[in-house]
């Protein structure tokens, strides 16, 4: 029992906290300022150039903000809405079961409904939450000793562990953000159109 409630702990932690929508919104921010700071830092390229590597650390924001550098602008506004907590919205989300997925939506799904969208307005963050990585119960693959006789294995039945333990082991979530707060209601009704024509 005490090996799920580890495997539990890890994935509550991943839910509440390190995948939290609020905590997705400002990472997706920060990749929109490395991204339009990128071609005047060469902040890519110094992955392979160990000095200049170690230089990227969170002093990097605070550099973008406060550069003069006219390229930089777009970066400056963005970082500027996170201090503001003006942070891209949550429209909404679809928590579903099904692990095969022939066709997951995408932004062009949104722009064939409507001409009111633009390619950036959409943000799209499939996720996949549980015990593990995959749908299998982990215990199964966790062998244990016989202390009377070591050279022995078993494996537990969760059903001899508790009848409480969930017969499925992860979920599949669809999050869906946007970077323009006036366009959310129009991204949501598609959004609510897109899941019951995939019938997510």
């Amino acid at each position: 029992y005490t090996i799920y409630e580890i495997f539990h702990t890890r994935y509550r932690l991943h839910k509440q906290i390190y995948t939290h929508p609020a905590i997705q919104q400002i990472e997706y921010m920060i990749l929109d300022i490395l991204n339009i700071a990128d071609p005047v830092l060469n902040i890519s390229k110094s992955v392979d150039n160990i000095e200049h590597f170690i230089k990227i650390d969170d002093t990097l924001i605070d550099y973008i903000y406060y550069s003069d550098n006219k390229q930089l602008d777009e970066a400056k506004k963005i970082i500027n809405k996170i201090k503001k907590r003006e942070l891209y919205s949550f429209v909404c989300e679809k928590n579903f079961s099904k692990l095969d997925i022939k066709k997951k939506i995408c932004i062009n799904d949104f722009l064939e409904k409507t001409t009111e969208l633009q390619k950036d307005d959409v943000i799209i963050h499939n996720l996949c939450l549980g015990y593990t990585g995959y749908s299998y119960n982990p215990v199964d693959n966790i062998s244990f000793y016989d202390l009377n006789n070591p050279q022995k294995l078993f494996k537990y039945e969760k059903d001899h562990v508790s009848k409480l333990i969930p017969d499925s082991f992860n979920e599949n979530i669809i999050r869906i953000f946007s970077r323009k707060k006036e366009k959310n209601n129009i991204i949501k009704t598609i959004f609510e159109q897109l899941i019951k024509i995939y019938n997510y």
